[in-house]
């Protein structure tokens, strides 16, 4: 009876949440797979990470800071990608071959819990300071903002191309507008940076920054790219998203923050008498982000429960929309936490994938429960991530879980033959 009705749950899941995209389905056009990606990454937070590193940081360290670490996530993010569309299979469904069926239950835990956690923390995010700004009540924003943001998510990755299709340009023009602003206000590009800032932060700890502040939502690459017409699409729609457009958005930030020791993007509009445009820009900013955070939890909470993606995007919709205004105040800490924890996901994927191909083509292949070699490199990889003190932390976690993973791979491999 649990087969036939998991049967009919396939039938009518047109976002393919519980099987892979039909080769039919892959229609996603560059424009539009582009868009989707660069959508989420021009998010708010990315912003605010370029302001930091703008206030802490001379123009040489800043460039290159920005270019190593957005290089790394344009590398990691769009092999995802490429795998992602090679198999047409979600972040989950891909975690069945790494974790095993029931193991990816963990990575989709992680992942959902997560992403839930950052879309109550985006709509708090836009509610609070709009609040203050308009004088409307926070509770009302916050129901209005989550209403709106679960439903575009709601309709699937064709309402999320339509979104950034829109988003993507304003948000350009704003930033554009506000980067001219900045320029302008210091007499020329070449004197926003202070030589010797005030507090100044390390290269190391510039790329952990620019690093860690994607890290985490680019592990879910294959959820968006598996719909792409190719691979090429694929891979340069999401390199275009993590290297340029994330480097874009920290840019802006950077220059805003440099020019006015004010690190968030909001703030900086608001100081430049902006403030329909800054209203617009933290609106655009978090909605086209939080939609793709929510498609990504609805798809890790269908892997668990065997229902199709819509109805639990629905669920954590609710749950992020209730609990907003307690995330944004209580579970940042917490959520940058368990964000850490999320790209030793990302690493074993990619090498299981790469040393098990045959696996992914072979249409009778029997899934384990568990796959202990790539579950126990994430526990290791994240307790790396969390406890090791030096180096860059998203890298030693990321790095470390790709290690354990192919030693322990290679010693089970030997055992079961």
């Amino acid at each position: 009876m649990s087969n036939l009705n998991n049967q009919k749950n396939i039938e009518k899941d047109s976002e393919y949440s519980l099987s892979a995209v039909p080769s039919s389905k892959k229609t996603q056009g560059l424009w539009a797979a582009m868009v989707v990606l660069v959508g989420f990454t021009f998010f708010t937070p990315s912003m605010t990470a370029g302001g930091n590193l703008g206030i802490g940081m001379n123009m040489m360290n800043f460039f290159t800071a920005m270019i190593i670490g957005n290089a790394f996530l344009g590398v990691y993010c769009g092999t995802l990608g490429y795998i992602g569309q090679k198999t047409g299979l979600t972040l989950d469904l891909l975690g069945h071959h790494s974790f095993g069926t029931t193991g990816s239950f963990l990575s989709s835990a992680l992942i959902s819990f997560t992403q839930i956690g950052w879309f109550g923390v985006g709509v708090a995010m836009f509610a609070i300071p709009v609040s203050g700004l308009t004088g409307i009540p926070v509770w009302l924003l916050i129901v209005i903002t989550g209403i709106v943001m679960t439903l575009t998510a709601y309709y699937g990755i064709k309402a999320l191309a339509v979104l950034g299709s829109i988003a993507v340009p304003l948000i350009a023009l704003l930033g554009v507008f506000s980067l001219n602003w900045g320029i302008t206000k210091v007499g020329g590009f070449m004197n926003i940076f202070p030589e010797n800032p005030a507090t100044p932060l390390s290269l190391a700890t510039g790329i952990a920054i620019v690093v860690g502040s994607f890290i985490s939502g680019g592990t879910a690459t294959p959820n968006f790219t598996r719909f792409s017409k190719s691979a090429k699409i694929a891979v340069i729609a999401t390199v275009v998203a993590f290297f340029v457009g994330n480097s874009i958005m920290m840019i802006f930030g950077a220059v805003g923050g440099a020019v006015t020791g004010v690190a968030d993007i909001f703030d900086i509009l608001i100081l430049q008498g902006l403030a329909i445009p800054a209203v617009i820009t933290l609106g655009l900013n978090i909605w086209t982000t939080n939609n793709n955070a929510l498609y990504t939890a609805g798809l890790g909470v269908s892997n668990i429960t065997k229902v199709p993606m819509k109805p639990m995007v629905l669920l954590g919709g609710v749950v992020g929309t209730v609990t907003a205004v307690w995330l944004y105040y209580n579970f940042v800490g917490f959520l940058n936490l368990l964000s850490g924890m999320i790209p030793p996901v990302g690493a074993v994927i990619i090498l299981h994938y790469f040393t098990h191909k045959d696996e992914y083509t072979d249409k009778n292949y029997k899934y384990k429960d568990f796959n202990f070699a790539g579950i126990l490199a994430v526990v290791c990889g994240a307790l790396i991530g969390i406890f090791v003190p030096w180096g860059i932390k998203p890298l030693n976690s990321l790095v470390s879980s790709g290690i354990i993973f192919i030693i322990l791979d290679n010693m089970l491999n030997k055992k079961e033959k």
